[in-house]
């Protein structure tokens, strides 16, 4: 079953654009998959010169000649101003409001069914915030756009084990209030949910902890007897294979060992920095919940490489199969 991909190529002053022409001149697209990128023919040209690569990518006249088809690289003109001379390295409002365009027309593509997932580079917070984007960053600008009002989570993935985490970007003090048995739940709901989507069936999920020793009994805490544990007992009687809490500093070593698909973390930093220790280098995030699957890769804009010819492609390769994995269930 073939895939369409719709790309986009990240802040226009980092390396987004190399990491696209390296992953499509590597191999890394299965035979069936088409790719459309849509963003301005010279940042693309960019890319490829920064790449090395030569990739033959068809310039379409506009959306309606949209057809992306099995095998092919096609670039629909979404434009940047001063593309030809836009400098690396530096956060541009033009360059804010040219991503948030190219995402309004990838997801209007996919409303209209001409795509099945999104893949996009690097991007860089503050150049869509100086460019339009009003939101904390861009999966909630992504919610609105969409008009969803569903749970949704960024999800990390790194050698096949995927992440989830009830709460994310929060002072450390609020954590152990804001965790909740519905929260756990959700959270355990939505990574199953995605991990389905992406072709398993019934997805082993591991939930952490959240004191030392995942409480030991109420000696460090009460959290995983009041509300880990129960929350745990309900994921399973609506039918997920959840099991818990782990003790939060060996889940990593027992998840590698048990085989299982996925960690739900309590917190950030709980499983984040694991996972970047793990292989920071093929690490994916997938923006979890929403009803188009999206994938990007686990790393920044890297203004400090850009136009180098120096970024590894090996994330960027990553989350381009992931989308075709997503995207062929749709």
């Amino acid at each position: 079953m073939s895939t369409r991909i719709g790309m986009m190529m990240g802040d226009p002053a980092g390396i987004g654009a190399e990491l696209t022409a390296r992953v499509l001149a590597g191999g890394a697209m299965e035979t069936e998959t088409g790719v459309l990128i849509v963003g301005d023919p010279a940042h693309w040209r960019r890319g490829q010169t920064a790449a090395g690569s030569d990739v033959a990518a068809e310039i379409l006249a506009g959306a309606n000649d949209v057809a992306v088809a099995p095998g092919a690289v096609t670039l629909l003109p979404q434009s940047l101003e001063d593309a030809e001379n836009y400098p690396y390295a530096v956060s541009r409002k033009s360059g804010g409001a040219y991503m948030l365009d190219c995402f309004k027309t990838l997801l209007a593509l996919y409303k209209e069914g001409r795509i099945d997932a999104i893949c996009f580079a690097p991007l860089n917070k503050h150049t869509l915030k100086i460019g339009g984007m009003s939101t904390a960053d861009e999966g909630d600008w992504l919610e609105e756009q969409l008009h969803y009002k569903g749970h949704t989570a960024e999800l990390n993935v790194i050698e096949g084990l995927w992440t989830s985490r009830v709460t994310s970007h929060v002072p450390l003090r609020d954590v152990a209030d804001l965790i909740t048995v519905d929260g756990i739940v959700d959270a355990v709901a939505l990574i199953d949910g995605v991990l389905k989507r992406a072709g398993m069936a019934s997805p082993k999920i591991m939930v952490a902890g959240l004191n030392p020793h995942a409480g030991d009994n109420g000696a460090f805490g009460r959290e995983e007897l009041d509300v880990i544990g129960p929350a745990i007992e309900k994921a399973k009687s609506d039918g997920y294979n959840a099991e818990g809490p782990f003790s939060p500093d060996t889940m990593f070593l027992s998840a590698k060992k048990e085989s299982f698909d996925a960690i739900v973390t309590m917190y950030h930093d709980q499983g984040q920095i694991a996972m970047k220790l793990m292989d920071f280098e093929h690490g994916v995030t997938v923006l979890g919940g929403l009803p188009v699957p999206i994938s990007t890769p686990a790393q920044g804009s890297a203004f400090d490489i850009a136009g180098r010819g120096v970024a590894n492609p090996g994330a960027m390769a990553a989350a381009l199969k992931l989308a075709e994995q997503m995207g062929a269930s749709t």
